[in-house]
């Protein structure tokens, strides 16, 4: 059995701006280093090229579970979208966790990227929560439910 996962690049996007300017806020030297590390709408190419290489890295992740050959969104698609494939009583448990756990890769791994030019001392926080994140979603994926024994 298969299922779709969308996820809108505009959502990621104000999600990732919403967490820059909170690291910008509470940033040290908050009144100078708002304008370097706050995204804003001037940066917006630049996150795109962050978006699609978010793409790529959840086409990584997703591998051996993408039902059809993946076709990565283009620079300018505002959506991304992959069929998995995984067994039918697995399917309607897990489809809202894997779309929320991958939205949260997602921003997780443009913010690694945004981070390591505004603000290099949280980079390696990003990074290690993109790893956390990638692991989880595997881990969820892989699992297989057991059969319950009757209870006596």
């Amino acid at each position: 059995m298969t299922f779709t996962i969308t996820i809108y690049r505009d959502d990621i996007l104000r999600r990732v701006k919403m967490t820059t300017a909170y690291l910008a806020v509470n940033h040290h030297d908050a009144p100078a280093s708002f304008d370097r590390i706050a995204a804003a709408s001037a940066d917006d190419d630049i996150l795109r090229h962050y978006w699609q290489d978010a793409c790529e890295e959840s086409n990584a992740c997703l591998r051996s579970w993408i039902h059809t050959a993946a076709t990565l969104p283009s620079v300018d698609a505002d959506r991304y979208e992959v069929m998995l494939r995984m067994r039918p009583p697995e399917v309607s448990l897990r489809q809202e966790s894997v779309s929320s756990m991958l939205q949260a890769m997602m921003v997780a791994s443009i913010l690694s990227r945004w981070t390591s030019i505004t603000c290099p001392e949280a980079e390696n926080r990003f990074v290690a929560e993109t790893q956390d994140w990638r692991a989880r979603l595997a881990r969820l994926l892989s699992f297989k439910p057991h059969r319950r024994r009757g209870v006596w």
